[in-house]
C-alpha cells in the first residue's frame, strides 16, 4: 500500500512536474512573442526615425539650395561700382571692358574682368576684383610702368618689367632701359614681347637677368651683334662686354672696375677679352666732368 501510496505520489508528483513544466513552456512562448512584437515596434522606431531624419536633411537642403539660387539669381544685384586707381584710363573704361553691368548679380558678375581690361587696356598690370554688401562692387587697379623700350624698324616699343607691350613711343622716357638691335614679331599692345631671332631672344633675356642679378641699370642695351655686346651706364660709360661669354664674371669684374674710376669721369670699359684665366678691364678715359 505504500508502495502503491509511493506509486501513486509519484505518478501526482510526475504529473505535477509535468504540468508545471508545461506552464514554463507557455511561458516562454509568450516571452518570445512580446520579444518579438518588442523588437518590431523598436525596428519601426527606428526606421520612423531615420525617416524624419532623411525628411529634415532634405527640406534643409532644399532650403539651402533654394537660398543659394535666390542669391545668385534675385538677391545683391549691383547697383553701384567704384574703380580705383584707373590712371592712365578714365574709369568709365575699366567699367566698359570689365563687363560688369548694373544690375547683375554682385557673387556673378566680373569673373573675366582682369583678363579683359588687362588685355584691351595694356598700362593696367593687375586688378583686384572686391565687393561690398549689398551691392557694390570695387574694382581695384594697378598701373604697368614701362621698364624697356625696343627699337624696331616699325618704331619704339614700350613694354613693362613683365614683357608687355603697352604702346608704341615717339621718343624713350626718362628711366627706361633703351634695347636695341631686335625686331619683334607682334607690335600690338598688350600683346608679350616676342622676338624673331630665337638666340636673339635668349641673349636679351639671359643679359638683361645678369644685369638686374648684379644690380646693374644700364640706360641702352645693343645687341645687335651677338660678338660684340654694348651697353651704356649712367650716361658716363660705354661698357663693351663682347659675347655672353663669362657673363657672370664680366658684370662682377666690372662692378669692382666702377667702385674704383671717379664719379667725375667717364669712358669705355672694354671686357672684350675677360677670361677666368685673363682678368682683364680696361678703362679708357674720355672726359672729365
Amino acid at each position: 500500500m505504500s508502495e502503491n501510496s509511493i506509486f501513486k505520489n509519484g505518478v501526482r508528483i510526475i504529473r505535477s512536474t509535468l504540468k508545471l513544466t508545461g506552464d514554463v513552456k507557455m511561458d516562454d512562448r509568450e516571452i518570445r512573442l512580446e520579444n518579438i512584437k518588442r523588437r518590431r515596434n523598436e525596428r519601426k522606431i527606428k526606421r520612423r526615425k531615420a525617416f524624419l531624419k532623411k525628411l529634415c536633411v532634405f527640406f534643409m537642403l532644399a532650403a539651402v539650395v533654394t537660398m543659394v539660387v535666390l542669391s545668385l539669381t534675385v538677391f545683391f544685384p549691383i547697383n553701384n561700382i567704384v574703380v580705383r586707381n584707373p590712371e592712365p584710363y578714365e574709369p568709365s573704361e575699366l567699367v566698359q571692358k570689365s563687363g560688369i553691368k548694373m544690375g547683375q548679380n554682385l557673387w556673378l558678375a566680373g569673373g573675366q574682368a582682369e583678363k579683359n581690361i588687362t588685355k584691351a587696356l595694356p598700362y593696367i598690370s593687375e586688378l583686384k576684383i572686391s565687393r561690398k554688401l549689398p551691392g557694390t562692387i570695387i574694382i581695384t587697379a594697378e598701373k604697368a610702368i614701362a621698364k624697356y623700350c625696343f627699337e624696331t624698324t616699325d618704331g619704339l616699343y614700350l613694354c613693362d618689367l613683365e614683357n608687355k607691350l603697352l604702346e608704341k613711343a615717339t621718343s624713350i622716357p626718362k628711366g627706361v632701359i633703351f634695347i636695341k638691335g631686335c625686331t619683334i614679331k607682334k607690335t600690338a599692345p598688350g600683346n608679350n614681347v616676342i622676338i624673331e631671332d630665337e638666340q636673339n631672344q635668349k641673349l636679351v633675356e639671359e643679359l638683361l637677368g645678369a644685369l638686374n642679378q648684379k644690380n646693374i641699370v644700364p640706360d641702352e642695351i645693343d645687341v645687335k651683334d651677338s660678338v660684340a655686346i654694348s651697353f651704356k651706364i649712367d650716361g658716363r660709360f660705354t661698357v663693351n662686354l663682347g659675347s655672353s661669354a663669362y657673363l657672370e664674371g664680366k658684370l662682377a669684374h666690372l662692378k669692382s672696375m666702377l667702385e674704383k674710376i671717379e664719379d667725375n669721369r667717364f669712358g669705355v670699359i672694354n671686357l672684350s677679352y675677360w677670361t677666368p684665366e685673363n682678368l682683364q678691364g680696361i678703362f679708357t678715359q674720355t672726359g672729365v666732368e
